[in-house]
Formats: structure tokens, C-alpha cells, sequence
């Protein structure tokens, strides 16, 4: 993009009274410089309600112009040249900044922005404050630079090595081959050669490549490849990892190159600023050749840190093996947060690794995990405070600002341990993840419970599946309670059933036969751009309360299947709420009939249920899943229309910029008549919400409803009375 461009981009802004514009240069020969911005600054500054301003992928290093455009919410500067950030300290509105791939160190003023809350900082040299503190976010951020004691820290060796990928990839082959090297998958037993059941977790140590006297600890986390496992796996995905993607490059191994745009987009989601390496697995040579890294850099180099691939052939140990062997050590070895402080950084007072009291808790719950799976946080709490480090007391600052809660975080991310935020997670420490994953994916893939149960069961089954392996009666406790709801939300509690558990991702596809009175029907489609495995099952989970019972050849059966559910309201609604059939639907989507004798219960019903989605994807994936929703168009003609998909649908978002800009009214496409974008409104919301899932609007839409229908209709009066003067 040229600067000639780019003013006609303000000048189209400026004309709609945008409050957005993109002046990005993402697949452009020519970029914006800082020259070109200070000229345009003018132009920007007229765009007097310019709250998103989007300038990745140019050549900026000076951005001090931008200082004067205080209104931004929304900032995006990835993948630019810039180095001194200190002028963001003037945008004191910003909520989301970007900042990826830079050549920043030092991001002291952050500190200041009291209202961010979504900072991406991955591919820079952060030194000021530790790149360990850094990567935790803008929280961890504001509570280093507040932190007045700058207590003495010490260097971190250690990082969480994850390996993703299909089915049938070579995954446990190069998890094996990194703990022994000289492993040869045909060497291996069938035993040995069975696909991963869940995750297999251990610890490869290797000299650290900058100092051969310090050893490197990867704790290398094998994922399963089977789809019945990714719900449960996108758990333990986490950020400041290292990810290692697993790729047949087989011939005839086209389907699992073309599933490779699923995982970046669950890494991407979940594990945010990490790097990437591909693996291409070939054997004998016989390489399909078909995968496009630079696709995939194009697409998620600014939110992932570096991606790159690398070709291999795992059942020879040749000098594609000694590379990639070499290759990964030395990577893992340079991550940002690993080793000491050079000279240099001390004479800026910058420091490296993690406080030295962080690393005596935590080599006091190494310690606890010799002897115990997990332990209550109340005695994390109780070895915190032995030694130094407190929570917060409310209202109050303290010496020791640097908490617990960091500390949880990090040793999290690092795989050393688990714990959560949320409700009963973040009561129990689980100082062995293999002893969770373990369990939890022991009832998900018992075949019982797969096939003859088609997944439902009852408490006495799993307590009996578990204490066949030993388990306790606190274990058989502890997971019951973390498959449920507010918890994993693997499974529900039938209502009234003392003893009755479902397992939604584990039920028949077929629905069973159920009887739904389409009176007063309000519909509509939430349209995800992608939605990954275990969003629907997570939303029967969070509505179980309402799902209907009806009487099925004789029987009182819950109306839920795989991928549907009918839901009751209590208050007279019932909901239809389906997940598109096809896995393979490119973009995905749950459609929402609700029905019932009062319209405005149907609506209060569907909204309700929305916003459960919306939950979810705040909840499980820090708001990164694009989606949105889609009304269908109520004139006569689509109106007549059985099958919705015929109808003619209008995107929620573009309805509320059209309301925005003063436009009252569309033509739908397949019937030419003029539809009023305020009852279409009225025909699914009763009170329409706000900031869903975008960073444009921010005020309420009612007033802009109100105004389309009253001037709409005042207009067709007219119309109506000049047609009668005509007549005459």
C-alpha cells in the first residue's frame, strides 16, 4: 500500500464517519513509512471518531505522531521496524494492542495503560520487564513494575515443548527419538507403535547450547491425534511453549496436510505468541511435497512467533535427523525467556528468569510431587507465605507484588504443573499432569462407555473404571467433579437422576424422533469463521438444565444427540439449537430456533442461549474465535420459505454499521422488496447486545433501531397519502 492509497482509505472513512480504518500492507510491495505517516496525520486526525487504527505489515520505526490520536481503543503496529514504544503511554483508552514482531525491548510504559487488557508482543527482544513476566500478559506486566523490592532473580532453564499433529504422523515416533536418539520406529514393538491415548508427558534433558554446563529441562507433551481427544487437549494448550507440528508427508498422505489449517488455528487461538516448528514426516524418501509453509506465515506470522519446517524421515538417523536433532535444541535453548542477563542488560538494570523466591516454591512442589498427584491450594498458599510470597490484601500494595497467582501461571505454561483459574480448578494443584490427562482421557476413550453406552453412564461405572487402577476415593471425587460443569465440561449431571452422567461428545450422531411446534418461530444462524472441536459439546454441557424429556416408544428421554438438542425455557419456549452436520462445512455453524405462544419469550429464550456462546468463547479461547450472527431476512418472499437456508440472511455486524451510518433499509437480494433493518431486529432481539465479538461499536443500538423504524414508517405514510391524492 502507497500513501496514495492510504488517503483514499481515510478519504472512503471519513465520508461513512468510520470508526475504523486499516491501513495495513499485508501482502503489498509497497509500505507506509514514517515519513508517510506523519503526512497523513492530518487526515487521521480528522476522523474525529477514529476509535480502530490497523498499520501492521509496514516500515514504521518513528510512531510518535500517533500520539495525538487518544480516542484509540484499537491499535494494531505488528510486524513493523519499531523500537521505542514510549509515546503509547499518551493512549490512555487503548483495550488491544499489537505489537508482534518488532525490534521492542523495553515495554515499561504499558504499565500505565490502566485499560488494556489484549497486549500481543511476540517476536521481540523483551528484556525490561523478564521475558518471563512478559509473556503472562499485561496483569503480570503492571504488578512487575509496581513490585518496589526488585528482588534477586535467578535463570530459567525449563520450558514445555508441545507436539500436535494427525493421527498417524510420527508424534510419539519423535517423542521417543528425542528422549533416545538412536530410536528407530522399526525397531519398535506393536506395544510400543500404538497411537497415543490422550497426552504422554516426560522431561528430555539436554546441555543448554550456550553453556554446556547448564542442563536444559523441554517437558515434552505428546498429544493424541485421534478427533475424540482435541476437546480435552485444548485444556493443556498453553502460551510461552514451544510447539512442534507433526506432518505425514507421505504420498497419499494429501487429507492430513490439508488438516494442517485447523491446528495452526487452535495454536493461534490457544497458544498465542509461541513458535511454531512444522515437521514434515516423510518415509523412504517418498515425500508428497505439498505443503506451503509461506501460506501459513502469510496468515499467522503476526499472532504466532517464528514458524518455520523442517523434513525428516524418522525411520532413518541420517543428516536430516542430526539437523532437525541439533536444530530443535538450540531452538528450544533460545527462547526468550532461557539463560542469564548478558553485560549489557545489566548495565540497563535489565534482568532475566524468574524471582529467586518462585524458584524455592518451586522446588518445594517438585519436592511434594515425588510422593503426591496433587495437593489443595490452601498448602501452596501455606508454602507461598513460609517463604516470602503473599496475595494482594484487598485495596492495599505490598513488598512482595509479584504473586502467587503469576507464579501458578507460569509453572502452568511451563507444563510443570496444572491448574486453573476457575471454580474447583483452581482449588487443587495437580503436581502430575500424567496422572490427569490420564484419567480423564481413560473415560473418554473406554470402549464401553463409547460404544455400548453410547455415552451415557453413571457415577458407580466410572468410580468402578477408575478404582480398577488404583484410585482413590478423593481421586474418583476430584475428577468426577472436573468433568462437569464451570469445570473441563466434559460431561453433565442428568437433572433429577441421582446417578446419571452424560458425556455429550460421546453420543449417538443420529437424533432420536421428537416433536418441535414451530409457532412463533424466531431463528438464527451463529456463523463461525472457525469453531473448533468441543464448542457444542461445552454448550449442551452449560444448558443441560433445559434440555427437553420426551416420551420415546414408551420411555422418558433427554432430546440431545452429538450435535443437537431441543431445549425447554420453562416459560413456555422450546429450542431447537443444532450444529452443522458436515465436519468438514467451511465456515461452521449452530442454527437456533426458538418457538412458543409469547414472541418475546422466544427471543429472550434465543438470546440467552447466544450468550452462552459468546461465554464459551471468552471462557476456553481469550476471545480469539471469529463468529457472528446471522438474521434471516423477514420479507414475503423469504418469509414463505421452509427451508432457511434458501432465505436471504443479513450479518448482525453489517446491520449495526448500516444502522450506524444513518441507513434504515436494504433490498433483499433474492425478492427485490425493501426490508427495515430495525424489525429485522425486532424479529430476534428485544434488547439488541452489545460488543459482540467486534471492536467498532460501543454504544447501544436502540435509539438507532428506534429511528429506522419510526422514520421508515413515517415515510411509507407519506408515500400512502400521496398515492391517494393521486388516485383522486
Amino acid at each position: 500500500m502507497n500513501i496514495q492509497q492510504a488517503r483514499e482509505r481515510i478519504k472512503h472513512a471519513k465520508a461513512e464517519n468510520s470508526t475504523y480504518i486499516t491501513l495495513n500492507s499485508f501482502g503489498y510491495s509497497n509500505k507506509l513509512t514514517s515519513n508517510d505517516l506523519i503526512e497523513l496525520l492530518p487526515e487521521l486526525k480528522e476522523l474525529k471518531s477514529l476509535m480502530t487504527l490497523d498499520l501492521g505489515g509496514n516500515q514504521l520505526s518513528d510512531i510518535e505522531v500517533l500520539g495525538q490520536l487518544t480516542s484509540l481503543k484499537t491499535l494494531n503496529l505488528s510486524v513493523n521496524q519499531i523500537s521505542n514504544i514510549e509515546v503509547l503511554g499518551q493512549l490512555t483508552s487503548l483495550r488491544t494492542l499489537n505489537l508482534s514482531i518488532n525490534q521492542i525491548s523495553d515495554i515499561e510504559v504499558l504499565g500505565q495503560l490502566k485499560h488494556l487488557k489484549d497486549l500481543s508482543l511476540s517476536g521481540n527482544p523483551i528484556k525490561n520487564p523478564p521475558f518471563a513476566i512478559a509473556i503472562q500478559g499485561i496483569e503480570a506486566i503492571r504488578k512487575y513494575f509496581e513490585d518496589n523490592t526488585r528482588q534477586k532473580y535467578e535463570p530459567v532453564y525449563e520450558t514445555k515443548v508441545l507436539i500436535v499433529g494427525e493421527t498417524e504422523t510420527g508424534k510419539t515416533t519423535l517423542f521417543n527419538k528425542l528422549l533416545n536418539p538412536k530410536y528407530l520406529p522399526s525397531t519398535a514393538t506393536k506395544a510400543k507403535k500404538k497411537s497415543t491415548v490422550g497426552i504422554n508427558i516426560k522431561t528430555w534433558e539436554f546441555p543448554y547450547t550456550n553453556d554446556s554446563q547448564e542442563t536444559m529441562k523441554a517437558n515434552l507433551w505428546d498429544f493424541g491425534g485421534q478427533e475424540i481427544q482435541y476437546t480435552l487437549h485444548q485444556y493443556f494448550l498453553t502460551k510461552s511453549s514451544f510447539y512442534i507440528f507433526l506432518i505425514s508427508n507421505r504420498v497419499g498422505d494429501n487429507e492430513k496436510i490439508h488438516k494442517a489449517d485447523y491446528w495452526f488455528k487452535v495454536i493461534s487461538a490457544l497458544g498465542k505468541d509461541c513458535p511454531v516448528l512444522v515437521i514434515l514426516n516423510e518415509r523412504h524418501d517418498r515425500s508428497a511435497n505439498t505443503f506451503d509453509i509461506n501460506k501459513y506465515i502469510r496468515q499467522f506470522g503476526a499472532n504466532l512467533g517464528e514458524i518455520e519446517k523442517i523434513d525428516v524421515d524418522f525411520d532413518k538417523n541420517d543428516h536430516r535427523w542430526d539437523y532437525l536433532f541439533e536444530s530443535l535444541k538450540r531452538k528450544i535453548s533460545n527462547l526468550p525467556h532461557i539463560g542469564a542477563e548478558t553485560e549489557e542488560d545489566k548495565k540497563k538494570n535489565y534482568r532475566k528468569g524468574l524471582p529467586e523466591k518462585w524458584i524455592k516454591i518451586r522446588e518445594e512442589l517438585e519436592t511434594l510431587a515425588a510422593k503426591n498427584n496433587y495437593i489443595k491450594r490452601s498448602v501452596y498458599d501455606g508454602i507461598c507465605k513460609r517463604i516470602g510470597v503473599y496475595e494482594n490484601p484487598a485495596g492495599k500494595k505490598e513488598n512482595e507484588i509479584l504473586s502467587q497467582d503469576l507464579l501458578l501461571r507460569f509453572l502452568h505454561n511451563l507444563g510443570v504443573i496444572i491448574n486453573f483459574e476457575d471454580a474447583l480448578l483452581r482449588n487443587y494443584l495437580i503436581l502430575n499432569p500424567n496422572w490427569l490427562t490420564k484419567s480423564l482421557y481413560l473415560a473418554l476413550e473406554d470402549k464401553t462407555v463409547k460404544d455400548k453406552l453410547g455415552g451415557k453412564i453413571t457415577s458407580r461405572f466410572l468410580e468402578e473404571l477408575w478404582k480398577s487402577k488404583n484410585y482413590s476415593d478423593e481421586d474418583y471425587l476430584i475428577l468426577l467433579n472436573l468433568m462437569l460443569k464451570d469445570n473441563f465440561e466434559i460431561a453433565y449431571k442428568v437433572e433429577g437422576k441421582e446417578d446419571d452422567y452424560v458425556i455429550p461428545m460421546l453420543l449417538p450422531d443420529i437424533p432420536l424422533r421428537y416433536e418441535f411446534d414451530t409457532e412463533n418461530v424466531v431463528t438464527l444462524i451463529v456463523r463461525f469463521v472457525f469453531m473448533p472441536y468441543g464448542v457444542f459439546s461445552r454448550l449442551v454441557v452449560q444448558l443441560n438444565n433445559y434440555i427437553d424429556v420426551q416420551n420415546v416408544n414408551g420411555h422418558e428421554k433427554q432430546i440431545v444427540w452429538k450435535k443437537g438438542m431441543l431445549l425447554d425455557s420453562k416459560r413456555g419456549c422450546f429450542a431447537e439449537v443444532i450444529e452443522s452436520d458436515d465436519r468438514e462445512q467451511t465456515p461452521k455453524e449452530i442454527k437456533i430456533r426458538a418457538a412458543g405462544k409469547s414472541v418475546e419469550e422466544n427471543k429472550r429464550f434465543l438470546e440467552q442461549i447466544v450468550s452462552r456462546i459468546y461465554q464459551i468463547n471468552d471462557d476456553w479461547f481469550n476471545n480469539n474465535l471469529e463468529f457472528g450472527e446471522l438474521i434471516p431476512c423477514n420479507c414475503e418472499v423469504c418469509k414463505e420459505l421452509e427451508d432457511d437456508a434458501e432465505k436471504e440472511m443479513y450479518s448482525f455486524k453489517t446491520i449495526r454499521k448500516f444502522l450506524r451510518n444513518n441507513i434504515y433499509e436494504t433490498h433483499c437480494r433474492r425478492s427485490a422488496e425493501t426490508v427495515n433493518l430495525g424489525e429485522l431486529f425486532d424479529g430476534v432481539y428485544n434488547t439488541p447486545p452489545n460488543n459482540r465479538g467486534d471492536n467498532y461499536y460501543f454504544l447501544d443500538e436502540t435509539q438507532f433501531i428506534k429511528e429506522a423504524r419510526d422514520k421508515v414508517s413515517i415515510r411509507q405514510r407519506i408515500g400512502a397519502k400521496q398515492g391517494k391524492r393521486g388516485e383522486m
